[in-house]
């Protein structure tokens, strides 16, 4: 009788530090949780870590108890490959929206999320560390090698300050093309309104990022 190998079916972040083969880490509390008590792994049960600096490893549990999980990296899946840099300067909305932005950027390969205060911001801040998890969990599930960083809110009229090609998603249908836009290899940061439209301060966009601004995404 042949018994098909298991497939793996936790991936977990580890921040410490870089991985490396032999070596046998310790998890946070919360991933020991989820390890031992949702997924009801076992001893030499295989986890897959990822660093966001070496790659996927591959490890398997050499110990769990009530107080820690610990596994040993066996050896290396698959090197790191950089992503391309993206940021996405979102305009600041509700929690649960706000959720579903940083997940799906951080599926769709974004490597920096700036959030934005604009006039009509229907909230004034956000909590950085929840994002960031979100973000963490997101990279998890989708098999992404790194984690985007989020960045503290910043007003809309200080986004200059960033020294990046600056586009905005014009919902009139004026500007060009995403494809054509994003064929671009300079350093872009694409900027997405509040619920609703862009406020008048928008209007001063040309203006104020002249020099950097390629206006407006045409859909």
């Amino acid at each position: 009788m042949v018994f098909k190998k298991k497939p793996v079916k936790i991936r977990l972040y580890y921040s410490d530090s870089a991985l490396n083969k032999g070596e046998k880490v310790l998890l946070r509390s919360d991933q020991a949780h989820y390890i031992r008590d949702v997924m009801r792994a076992r001893i030499s049960d295989a986890v897959v870590l990822f660093d966001g600096i070496t790659g996927d490893w591959f490890a398997t549990i050499s110990e769990i108890s009530r107080k820690k999980v610990e596994v040993r990296v066996e050896h290396l899946v698959s090197e790191y490959v950089k992503s391309r840099d993206l940021m996405l300067c979102i305009a600041l909305v509700k929690q649960d929206t706000m959720r579903s932005v940083v997940r799906q950027a951080t599926e769709m390969g974004v490597t920096q999320i700036q959030p934005i205060r604009t006039e009509y911001s229907v909230v004034s801040d956000i909590n950085v560390q929840k994002c960031r998890q979100w973000a963490i969990e997101a990279a998890e599930q989708c098999e992404r090698q790194d984690i985007p960083e989020i960045a503290s809110v910043m007003e809309f009229t200080h986004l200059n300050d960033l020294g990046k090609k600056l586009v905005l998603c014009d919902e009139t249908g004026k500007g060009k093309m995403p494809a054509e836009v994003l064929r671009s290899k300079e350093n872009l940061g694409i900027i997405i309104g509040p619920e609703g439209v862009f406020p008048r301060e928008s209007l001063s966009v040309q203006r104020v990022f002249v020099k950097r601004c390629l206006w407006g995404i045409g859909f």
